[in-house]
């Protein structure tokens, strides 16, 4: 017969395995206060069930990851095999041979692999305004030959139009560049003379020293310009001088106002 009367307090249920299944659990029936502490590892959890969208903001901090050593401003977190998690502070690589002393863009490699230097001291100045006077540079007696053997006056010249001066190392006025940063330096001039008839000459100084000379013995005709190229490659100091001259016991060169003539480049090569 059926059973009549109150029915008795359910004490302990046993539940077999696997009876109770996800089809069961009713929408967010299980939350965080339900869960212990510990109780889902890694293991528990599927491949990529874990999503950064499922990351609250701030979340994941570097006390939370397993770094072998504390940060340092400017640092970059690095891989290192000997640390328990295998992350480290270090300081951010650079390029072997690649300094840079000021914060700066002293060079740039476009898309196309050209490489840009828009601090590379240089000066290209063309068309002499002034042979002599006013504040340009005079050398008296300097080296002419091998065995340091001095000679005449070497005179500087101003220039009537400078296309280029970066770093405005070359001073108009004294007609001196005068050397920013020790290294190899290039220097050109192409004295155009016209009209001159006692040994006309172009000559590069270094300090009181000449290094490139050219020299020509023959008349020029009114209506010709003859090219004498002083042309080389210098090794110098911070504050050594740079200069285009000529000697003053000769022929001057043309004052020329047309573009073009006499051109005059120093650049650094490195």
């Amino acid at each position: 017969m059926p059973f009549l009367g109150k029915t008795p307090g359910v004490s302990t249920v046993t539940v077999t395995d696997d009876a109770i299944t996800t089809a069961k659990i009713a929408d967010n029936a299980i939350t965080s206060a339900k869960i212990g502490v510990d109780v889902i590892v890694a293991e528990d959890l599927a491949a990529n069930s874990v999503t950064v969208s499922e990351l609250t903001d701030g979340a994941i901090t570097e006390a939370k990851l397993n770094i072998d050593n504390t940060p340092t401003n400017d640092y970059v977190l690095t891989a290192k095999s000997s640390a328990a998690g295998g992350l480290t502070w270090a300081a951010a690589a650079t390029i072997a041979g690649i300094t840079s002393s000021a914060d700066a863009t002293a060079m740039t490699i476009d898309s196309s692999e050209r490489i840009v230097m828009p601090s590379q001291p240089m000066f290209y100045g063309s068309s002499i305004s002034a042979v002599s006077g006013g504040s340009l540079h005079t050398e008296s007696n300097p080296v002419y030959n091998i065995a340091g053997q001095t000679t005449g006056t070497m005179q500087a010249v101003s220039f009537g139009k400078i296309w280029v001066n970066v770093g405005s190392h070359w001073n108009n006025t004294t007609g001196v560049f005068t050397v920013p940063v020790a290294g190899r330096y290039l220097c050109y001039w192409n004295n155009n003379i016209h009209q001159k008839t006692s040994w006309p000459n172009a000559h590069f100084m270094h300090q009181a020293t000449m290094f490139a000379v050219a020299w020509q013995n023959t008349t020029d005709a009114a209506e010709a310009y003859s090219s004498l190229v002083a042309c080389g490659i210098v090794e110098a100091a911070v504050n050594d001088k740079l200069w285009p001259g000529y000697r003053t016991d000769y022929n001057a060169p043309t004052v020329e106002t047309n573009l073009g003539y006499h051109q005059c480049i120093i650049m650094l090569l490195g």
